[in-house]
Formats: C-alpha cells, sequence, structure tokens
C-alpha cells in the first residue's frame, strides 16, 4: 500500500531574528490570505485524515483545514532550549557557528539535536502506513527532515530544501523508504 504525505507548513509568524522552535509566536497579519492559499492548494485532498503540530501557529491553520486534526508532538518543530525566544544575535557567533558544524549531532544547551528531531518524525512517518493520505500542519525543520529522509538525502545536507510558509509539499510513497542510515 501507498500512502499519499501531504506536508503544511504554517503560515508566516510576527517575529524576525529570533530563534524559536517549540515556542509559542504570533503569527502574521497575512493568517487569512494565507489560510486561503494553502485551502486552495489542498482542494484536491479528498479523504484524509490530519494531524498537527501542538504550536499554536499550526493549530490555528489546522482549525481551518480540519477541526478534528489530531495533535502529535512528533511534528512539533525543533526544540531550540535556553536559545528559544533569544535573539540570534544575543546567542553569539561562536555559539552559533559551533553548532553548525555539526548541527545533526549537536544539541543547543537543553534542547535537541536535529538527528533526534528526525528520529521523532521517523517513527511518525511508519505510523502514517495504515491510512491512505495524511496531511500534517507542520514546521520547516519537520518538512525538511521528512523530505531528506523520504528521499535518502543525508541529513547533512537536508537545509539545501526551504520549504516556505503556507507551502504544501506532497509525497506518495511506500514506507520502505523511511531510515535513518
Amino acid at each position: 500500500m501507498t500512502t499519499e504525505l501531504i506536508l503544511v507548513r504554517h503560515t508566516r509568524v510576527a517575529v524576525a531574528g529570533m530563534c524559536y522552535g517549540r515556542m509559542d509566536v504570533p503569527l502574521a497579519d497575512s493568517f487569512d490570505a494565507e489560510v486561503s492559499q494553502v485551502k486552495a492548494q489542498l482542494a484536491d485532498a479528498g479523504e484524509a485524515v490530519y494531524f498537527t503540530s501542538p504550536a499554536q501557529r499550526c493549530l490555528a491553520l489546522a482549525q481551518h483545514l480540519a477541526p478534528n486534526a489530531k495533535m502529535d508532538a512528533r511534528v512539533a518543530e525543533m526544540d531550540f532550549g535556553a536559545w528559544e525566544g533569544m535573539a540570534w544575535d544575543a546567542i553569539g557567533e561562536p555559539a552559533i557557528s559551533a553548532w553548525a558544524n555539526d548541527f545533526v549531532n549537536l544539541q543547543p544547551p537543553q534542547g535537541e539535536s536535529y538527528l533526534q528531531m528526525a528520529q521523532r518524525v521517523s517513527a511518525f512517518l511508519e505510523d502514517m502506513a495504515q491510512h491512505e493520505r495524511v496531511v500534517v500542519v507542520t514546521h520547516a525543520g519537520v518538512i525538511r527532515a521528512a523530505h531528506a529522509l523520504l528521499n535518502a538525502i543525508p541529513l547533512a545536507d537536508s537545509f539545501a530544501f526551504q520549504p516556505e510558509f503556507g507551502g504544501v509539499y506532497r509525497h506518495k510513497l511506500g514506507w520502505s523508504q523511511v531510515d535513518l542510515n
């Protein structure tokens, strides 16, 4: 059996220059217009099971798409730990550079590594095999990790793919594709 996986990135947020992953941040004033654009891209989705990250920026969009969407913490954005809510400038170039040199394996202080997040995403994807069509309202990091896992792209190379706010990304797949090795 194949499953159609439709990954939807949340709409624009009203913050800039700040490190945020798990923390809730406000949505941009363009939310209503962006919801309409996402709905148009999903017009052909038909019957689907909907999942959403627990973040408010995802829940708000999911409520417009499918009020019965199920929350799943495995599709939450990466946890940046002590860096959450800090301006990137305040974190400092030395700390960011050290992390960026091995972001797959290194964790921000009290946070999680990209590999840990990808492992969560992989477990989620494996559980989706029971569904014919799945729509997931989530984050750029999750979409990027899923894209890498499903296309055999090394996690270290996955940032070449930049999911857009309100972007819709479709995969038709057999679940033997999900592999972290």
